[in-house]
């Protein structure tokens, strides 16, 4: 395990999980300002890492997330597939999130139902998802029932 990629995905988590109080009460682009410059930084000390070639699963899981925060989703659905392929489980939501992410941007339905906005009320409303898409896929990519997620993510907002 890369010792400074984990501190990286670490902050990377904390900055979206627990965001500076000064960003509370309708300073919404202003935290984005903040985050995106915070990504930026993540992001190139990441690029430098994955260089290595001496990097497990899980390492390539946290570039993943680096890479999925700050919109390049083509490398970060690579690296999560890659993360897989080298047993973490754990990068299987990743690489569902990522494929949605990709969808999305490009007006297409999703795949997963990973892709959602909270809204004010702190519900969430879903972007369009493909029902084609079997339940057996989207548990091998341990992707919940949007009931659940919607129930996890107004329990989080709420508490913010």
């Amino acid at each position: 395990m890369n010792k400074e990629l984990k501190r990286i995905f670490d902050a990377d988590q904390r900055d979206r999980l627990n965001p500076p109080k000064r960003f509370s009460s309708g300073r919404f682009d202003d935290f984005l300002y903040w985050l995106d410059a915070r990504d930026k930084k993540r992001l190139k000390r990441t690029k430098e890492i994955i260089k290595r070639k001496d990097l497990v699963g899980e390492d390539y899981h946290r570039a993943a997330m680096i890479f999925h925060h700050i919109g390049d989703i083509k490398i970060a659905t690579s690296l999560a597939n890659k993360s897989i392929d080298m047993g973490y489980e754990k990068a299987r939501w990743l690489y569902a999130a990522t494929v949605d992410r990709g969808l999305v941007m490009k007006g297409r339905k999703q795949k997963y139902g990973t892709q959602f906005k909270v809204l004010k009320d702190g519900s969430v409303k879903f972007y369009p998802i493909n029902k084609r898409t079997p339940e057996s896929e989207k548990k091998k990519y341990n992707v919940p029932p949007p009931e659940e997620i919607a129930r996890r993510s107004k329990r989080f907002w709420r508490n913010k």
